[in-house]
């Protein structure tokens, strides 16, 4: 991804929001990378297992139990149309401890993108 000072200011502004925000809150940045950024609300949601090592990791890496089922159609969703996609109350097999265990997730995954262009990542919110 380059020097911070090279990022899109989208990219610089969404990684300042979600470091401000008190509702946990990540974001996938670079359409094709997806590198992974959160804010400490989301770490009881990741799981102790996932924090500090996920941080700065592509998204499928990171969250590698629930990506192709879960994240991938709704990013790619995202991605490709500009619309958000989310769920509410999805059982989500997570693995925040090492073992997985059963977790009910309301989240929101909606585009990243610099004035009109095409989004090149993902501002995901989730409770």
């Amino acid at each position: 991804m380059g020097p911070v000072g090279f990022w899109p200011e989208s990219w610089r502004n969404a990684v300042q929001i979600i470091l401000d925000s008190s509702f946990p809150t990540a974001l996938a940045i670079g359409k094709d990378a997806l590198i992974y950024f959160y804010n400490d609300a989301f770490i009881p949601l990741a799981g102790p297992s996932r924090h500090p090592s996920a941080l700065g990791k592509p998204v499928p890496v990171a969250w590698k139990e629930i990506w192709d089922q879960i994240l991938l159609p709704r990013f790619n969703h995202t991605l490709s149309t500009g619309e958000p996609a989310g769920a509410s109350d999805l059982l989500m097999p997570l693995e925040p401890c090492g073992c997985v265990a059963e977790t009910y997730v309301t989240f929101s995954s909606v585009p990243l993108r610099a004035d009109k262009n095409p989004p090149d990542g993902i501002f995901w919110t989730a409770i």
